[in-house]
């Protein structure tokens, strides 16, 4: 009986087995923000890791943040943090989805 057990554990465990360095997508996005007067609209290398989306512009969006991380805070919305260049971390704000694939916030939002 064990013996006709072992095949069926391979798969799950194959199936089970997390994947590891997601590879990032190249895709059109939009972001904006108000109070740092900035505004970009072009392609964002996307990483999709487990529930967080992390966005990265092809170069600094308002002269040195050019990442930013989308991580989930309950149904339909997120907590959205800035990275700049150097590796500081600057809270945007939550943000809640619209549509598809928009999320905005007080006085910003990001598009894919």
């Amino acid at each position: 009986m064990a013996r006709a057990a072992l095949p069926l554990l391979l798969p799950l465990s194959l199936v089970l087995t997390p994947v590891v360095g997601a590879q990032p997508t190249e895709q059109p996005c939009r972001i904006w923000s108000v109070p740092e007067a900035m505004s970009y609209k072009g392609l964002c290398k996307v990483t999709r890791q487990g529930a967080s989306t992390t966005l990265n512009a092809p170069h600094a969006l308002s002269g040195e943040r050019k990442t930013i991380e989308l991580n989930p805070r309950g149904r339909r919305k997120v907590e959205v943090m800035g990275r700049s260049d150097n590796g500081v971390d600057n809270s945007w704000g939550e943000a809640r989805k619209v549509g598809k694939s928009c999320w905005v916030g007080p006085d910003f939002g990001l598009c894919l």
